[in-house]
């Protein structure tokens, strides 16, 4: 399926640099005037993107005495093999996503080494 992805930032938005928040600025020179930072305020940036969907079975577990509740499952994304591991507790909830990094696509597999 195609479809656009839109990502949207902004107003009022920073970014995290060696540990402090800091804001975008570009630079505008105009001929005959000395060079001036603009602050961006916020910006939007529209992409086509190519969805393909894969359903991964998830296994629903709690983590012992505590409320934190997790899920796990494996899967494939992308045509490469990965781990699916989310959490939730009460300060919101994470997902990670570790890919396998030993596997190879079928075409980098069926490639010649020599050529």
């Amino acid at each position: 399926m195609d479809a656009y992805a839109v990502i949207t930032v902004g107003p009022n938005w920073t970014v995290k640099l060696d540990g402090e928040q800091r804001s975008l600025y570009v630079e505008r020179r105009l001929e005959g005037q000395t060079p001036e930072l603009l602050l961006i305020d916020g910006m939007e940036v529209t992409a086509k993107a190519e969805i393909h969907v894969s359903e991964i079975p998830l296994h629903h577990r709690r983590l012992a005495e505590t409320d934190i509740h997790y899920a796990f499952g494996e899967g494939s994304i992308g045509g490469t093999p990965a781990l699916i591991v989310a959490t939730e507790g009460e300060l919101g909830g994470k997902m990670s996503i570790r890919l396998n990094p030993k596997h190879k696509k079928k075409s980098q597999r069926n490639k010649n080494p020599s050529s």
